[in-house]
């Protein structure tokens, strides 16, 4: 066995991992991925800022292209697939980017922009989206401080996602000032109602897309976007219902 097929064999079984790529479709069963989270190996494709040797590079990328990728749109798994190749691509926001094909056994569903398609590695199951408790944006209002409440009354943009452990819901509204503000409460199932974020960007507010809970229900991946030259930036934050913090960023 050549050292090559042996070190694949190795990393086989440990094989690398996409834990969050966005999907784009560019057919009826294919899309082109964009990397966001992934192993250090598959990163590293883009940048090695570990410095692997290039055989356990390719090695590693062997793997990943024998792993199935599991397409989600929002928390519901829609398709099965597997990696036609990885590769290194510009990116507008950093150095490079780790970018994907993928051919899957079903149909790539066609999206709106309140959407989100997405691809991992890990199987998370299939969960159906969760019903909304009535009044969301009214029960979210009661939350905000005592200037926003009245200028949310009418709201430019609402977003409500429901999860395990309560509702996330965006109010974009206008400010006095001719701007917009968006802001991000929680609604827990018991507890107090409470105020996650306040964005008043420059750029344009952020508006709440999805968001997608990590298996053992202790976190969410909160999906924004944010209107920008040249397409949608689309940020990722990470919320326990009581913080929030920017993980990663992308013009889409």
């Amino acid at each position: 066995m050549s050292s090559l097929a042996l070190l694949s064999l190795l990393t086989l079984q440990v094989a690398p991992y996409i834990d969050l790529a966005l999907a784009e479709r560019t057919g009826t069963s294919s899309a082109r991925l964009t990397v966001l989270k992934a192993d250090p190996r598959i990163q590293a494709i883009c940048l090695d800022l570990v410095g692997y040797e290039p055989e356990e590079l390719q090695a590693a990328n062997l793997a990943a292209l024998h792993r199935p990728i599991w397409l989600y749109l929002g928390q519901r798994r829609v398709a099965r697939g597997r990696l036609a190749r990885l590769e290194s691509g510009a990116s507008p926001t950093g150095p490079c980017a780790v970018t994907a094909e993928a051919r899957f056994e079903g149909a790539v569903p066609l999206v709106s922009r309140s959407d989100v398609l997405w691809a991992t590695t890990r199987d998370f199951g299939s969960q159906p989206q969760r019903s909304l408790p009535r009044g969301v944006a009214d029960l979210a209002r009661g939350a905000l401080p005592s200037p926003l409440i009245d200028s949310c009354m009418r709201p430019v943009a609402q977003t409500a996602r429901a999860v395990e452990g309560g509702t996330f819901v965006n109010l974009v509204c206008p400010t006095g000032e001719g701007s917009e503000i968006s802001t991000l409460v929680f609604l827990p199932r018991k507890g107090a109602k409470r105020v996650v974020f306040s964005d008043s960007g420059e750029q344009g507010p952020l508006r709440l897309v999805d968001v997608l809970t990590s298996p053992d229900k202790s976190r969410n991946t909160l999906v924004l976007a944010r209107e920008v030259e040249g397409g949608r930036r689309i940020e990722l934050w990470e919320s326990d219902g009581h913080t929030v913090r920017r993980v990663d960023a992308w013009v889409w």
